[in-house]
């Protein structure tokens, strides 16, 4: 529902100062509201809304209503009579102070959010409306009998109805005026009109049939049946409904109109029944449908906070993985580019090594091409390696399980690098194996190798490199130990590009790879992937 704002200072003014009139006015518009004893009780709720909700400017808007009540000419304007000017005057002083007190300690000592609190707010609200209602009814019947209206027995009689009625008011017009006068009045950042859905045309028929409903059975009936002279109860029932149906919007509108159509609808068909226990039950119901309607809006909220930060996590999961696709995908590029580019020029520099040895076979400087051979060949294996690896990372590369006997394996290890340990005078160990495992033959032995090559080539003199196999039940396990030390004396951990390598391998052949100072480690599955 759109509505025009107001910021100037006057006509703000005039609207509330209206609003109050109007309040008080209807409550003896049709003769049917003394079931609520007093004719404050709609502007109690007004009062406490208004203070609620308003700019500071407007603060005192209800106090100035009910003063201009004390001018002859307003209330003949108005067709309110009094039997002297100086009861409105008290009672608006009165009203203020009780119902004013209660709106600025919820708006600035609880600091109350508007239009829809949290579920403890409503709590603390509905409870204090309480209090201040029997408050505001002792302080009305006590300024009457103070004054003369009437005795102290008299006032003792009313002030129950009274304050029920009160009570009635205060706690069913805030709920409705409140996110109107937001709406009217600029926000000044302390409110948040997100969680408040005015109800449709739709519904609010659906609730005034319903309402009307439930009450000619609740009033009728029992005439016709006096066994079911409790049914009225049922006019309980809308209320209840509609909050479930649309929390606390629903339920401020379902329980105004129940309460505001029940004393006409009693009347017409005749109700019986005791006033105050109407009256009472209005009440009642008019509690009960504003803590479940904010109990329903409180848990849509919350749910609603839910699902925006899992949307705004899911954006941040799905942002992340782009970067880190993104990235990948550079760096694989950059890996399968750099492979391309060096492969060619590391070529072209070998063959050119080839040629200047065959020159200088016989030169003294022939030692140092072959040395510049062993790093070209060392560049070139490199390159293939990282052919390699950007191919199995493509995905371009088909693993092709087979039951292998790692004796084969092994002997191939043996092969090609015992002439390189025996150049270097390292001792290489590889324990024979007879053991079957399901893997790809082409690619453990690459994994193997590249580990081999590693331990071989930095270890020094008289050091052993050992390859050993273990089996357990779950796994078979190949490791590669050797002696190599740093300057401290302690094992290092071997590092570079081929271990890159063997960790990719053991993934795709479902292996696990273990590296340790001075052990690696392959763990194939007994049983394959």
């Amino acid at each position: 529902m759109r509505v025009p704002q107001i910021n100037n200072t006057i006509l703000g003014h005039v609207l509330l100062i209206g609003i109050w009139w109007a309040a008080y006015k209807s409550a003896d518009l049709f003769g049917f509201f003394d079931t609520f004893a007093s004719l404050w009780f709609l502007p109690a709720g007004v009062t406490l809304a208004i203070v609620l909700s308003v700019p500071t400017r407007f603060l005192l808007a209800p106090l100035l209503a009910n003063l201009l009540l004390a001018i002859p000419l307003i209330c003949a304007m108005l067709g309110i009579e009094f039997t002297n000017y100086r009861d409105p005057m008290l009672h608006s002083l009165r009203l203020y102070a009780v119902y004013g007190g209660l709106g600025l300690l919820l708006r600035f000592g609880l600091k109350l959010p508007l239009p829809v609190g949290t579920l403890e707010g409503s709590h603390w609200k509905l409870g204090l409306t309480l209090v201040t209602a029997a408050m505001g009814a002792l302080s009305g019947v006590s300024l009457h009998a103070a004054v003369g209206n009437f005795p102290w027995s008299v006032a003792w009689d009313i002030i129950r109805p009274w304050g029920v009625g009160d009570a009635i008011g205060a706690v069913i017009v805030p709920p409705l005026l409140v996110p109107f006068l937001l709406a009217v009045f600029p926000d000044d950042g302390r409110t948040n009109q997100s969680d408040w859905n005015w109800p449709s045309p739709v519904n609010l028929l659906a609730q005034i049939t319903l309402i009307v409903l439930a009450m000619v059975i609740g009033f009728i009936a029992p005439r016709f049946y006096p066994d079911l002279f409790g049914l009225w109860y049922v006019i309980l029932l809308p209320p209840v409904l509609f909050a479930l149906q649309g929390g606390l919007p629903s339920a401020a509108t379902s329980v105004f109109l129940t309460t505001m159509l029940a004393p006409p609808i009693a009347h017409t068909l005749a109700f019986d029944g005791e006033k105050l226990s109407l009256q009472f039950l209005l009440l009642v119901s008019s509690l009960v449908g504003l803590t479940i309607g904010s109990a329903i809006t409180d848990r849509k909220r919350a749910f609603a906070a839910v699902k925006r930060n899992e949307r705004d996590l899911e954006d941040q999961v799905k942002e992340r993985t782009a970067k880190l696709e993104e990235a990948h995908g550079f760096q694989k590029h950059l890996l399968r580019s750099l492979g391309h580019d060096l492969k060619q020029p590391v070529q072209s520099i070998n063959l050119m090594l080839d040629s200047l040895a065959s020159e200088l076979k016989d030169n003294p400087k022939a030692q140092s091409v072959e040395k510049a051979k062993h790093i070209g060949s060392s560049a070139a294996d490199f390159v293939n390696k990282m052919l390699e690896y950007a191919k199995r990372d493509a995905g371009r590369v088909d693993v092709d399980l087979q039951q292998v006997q790692l004796s084969e394996i092994l002997e191939l290890l043996t092969i090609t690098y015992e002439p390189m340990a025996s150049a270097k005078d390292v001792n290489l160990k590889i324990q024979p194996s007879m053991q079957y495992v399901l893997t790809d033959s082409t690619l453990l032995f690459e994994a193997l190798s590249n580990l081999v090559d590693n331990s071989v080539r930095l270890s020094s003199r008289s050091q052993i490199v050992a390859v050993n196999v273990e089996q357990s039940d779950q796994w078979i396990s190949i490791s590669i130990t050797d002696e190599i030390k740093d300057l401290s004396g302690e094992g290092i951990k071997q590092t570079g590009f081929g271990l890159e390598i063997v960790s990719q391998i053991s993934s795709m052949i479902g292996a696990q790879f273990d590296q340790q100072p001075n052990k690696s480690t392959i763990r194939l599955p007994r049983n394959g992937l």
